[in-house]
């Protein structure tokens, strides 16, 4: 009986130390943090506080996630607070480890304005009814709208549009079309006109309704609207090879030093003269990009994207001709820029965390009231940074699994004798 008592008082104490040794304070590694960025930039140093536009070149973008999401801008030299190390802020404007808001835009085209084109209104001719109202299309171009300022009436009229380009022969363009009394009070009201873009020289507007008063069109036009002009940026020039194939195709690739966000490509293309060729893009997975690609002396620029690759394939159908030869590519990509609104200090720009997530700041709400186009920082080059790290620093050889497992061994061979002695008890018991 005491060999047994013994038994269970090891038994015990060696599960009690494996307990211990699984579940010790201090050993689970640390969780890693999201905050973890491999470059950094400088920024400018601000004096005045405002509204700022940061650049974001190519070579940022290129280290960046696909969706831009790890992109942070914060004070030089600062940690986020969960980081246990000093923090010089050098500001007390600026609270220790939390990231400057910003909102990211992208420098699309957007109509900055609109213009109000009038349209003559010409004297009735010689076999035009009482109503019918002859406008003058002036602006040279395909009209798919007429704006017409009308007197105010309680009256609904239902019109006939037709088209000329000569003011003799006319077509229907539209019919049917219902003047409704206008609901406010002003001295005139706008109605715009809708049909099927055309270029006539001439419009007519015929009252359906018959023994009845005309309304009085005042004014005629269009109104256009003034798009802004989009701005690239080139990123480094690539590298181009080509194959020209026995299948009548020409192989171009085209080699970037970082996976560039490439929108817009330029070809310069040395010989032949004339040409007229079809061709298909494609990245450095072969993945085709959508659109098809036509090349003519007058159509070697075009946009392609968004794509972001280390090579693109330019497959060109040469038919029977002679293959094009290629002097350079040129490769842009639209300009994107972080708004954002600065205090005076030393900023930094951080990227390159894939775990990152897209941040959502409240000064999205706010940057509508920005009047003028802010200045415009340049980050500084790229360079790594230890700030955060990015993966576990190697620990040396760890036994805390020999020891785990040879404690799991003596437990069982403890169980397996007690069993056995606990039968033999059993059995001399019953004798």
């Amino acid at each position: 009986m005491k060999k047994k008592g013994l038994l269970k008082v090891t038994l015990l104490i060696t599960m009690a130390g494996l307990s211990f040794s699984v579940q010790a304070p201090g050993q689970t590694p640390p969780a890693r943090t999201q905050d973890s960025f491999a470059c950094k930039a400088p920024i400018d140093t601000i004096t005045r506080a405002g509204f700022y536009r940061i650049i974001l070149t190519p070579e940022v973008l290129a280290r960046c996630n696909r969706d831009l999401s790890d992109i942070r801008i914060s004070r030089a030299g600062s940690w986020p607070s969960h980081i246990q190390s000093p923090v010089p802020v050098g500001s007390a404007n600026v609270t220790p480890g939390v990231f400057i808001p910003y909102v990211l835009r992208t420098d699309f085209p957007n109509y900055q304005g609109e213009s109000f084109i009038e349209f003559p209104i010409l004297p009735a001719q010689k076999g035009d009814s009482t109503g019918d109202v002859r406008i003058g299309n002036w602006s040279g171009g395909t009209v798919g709208s007429l704006v017409l300022q009308i007197s105010p009436s309680a009256s609904t009229r239902n019109w006939t549009l037709s088209g000329s380009n000569d003011g003799k022969k006319w077509f229907a363009i539209k019919e049917h079309i219902q003047a409704l009394p206008p609901a406010s009070d002003l001295p005139n009201y706008e109605m715009v006109l809708k049909f099927p873009p055309g270029n006539y020289h001439y419009f007519k507007i015929t009252q359906e309704d018959k023994d009845v008063f005309p309304l009085n069109i005042i004014r005629a036009g269009i109104i256009t609207q003034h798009a802004g002009v989009r701005r690239y940026r080139s990123v480094p020039p690539p590298v181009i090879s080509q194959k020209d194939s026995s299948d009548h195709h020409s192989y171009i690739t085209i080699s970037f030093r970082q996976p560039y966000l490439v929108e817009h490509l330029t070809l310069h293309v040395k010989s032949p003269k004339f040409f007229n060729r079809s061709g298909f893009l494609f990245d450095d997975e072969k993945h085709p990009l959508p659109d098809d690609i036509v090349l003519a002396p007058d159509r070697l620029s075009f946009d392609i994207g968004p794509v972001r690759s280390r090579s693109l394939l330019l497959d060109i159908s040469n038919e029977d001709n002679t293959p094009l030869v290629l002097d350079k590519v040129e490769a842009s990509q639209l300009e994107r820029y972080l708004l954002t609104w600065l205090e005076p200090g030393k900023y930094e720009l951080l990227v390159g965390d894939k775990h990152a997530l897209t941040p959502k700041y409240d000064l999205r709400y706010f940057v509508d009231t920005v009047s003028q186009e802010p200045a415009a920082l340049m980050p500084g080059p790229l360079t790594s940074t230890n700030i955060y790290p990015l993966t576990p620093a190697k620990s040396s050889r760890n036994y805390k699994g020999i020891y785990l497992w040879t404690a799991i061994i003596v437990v069982l061979i403890l169980l397996i004798r007690l069993c056995l002695n606990m039968l033999r008890s059993i059995r001399e018991s019953r004798e």
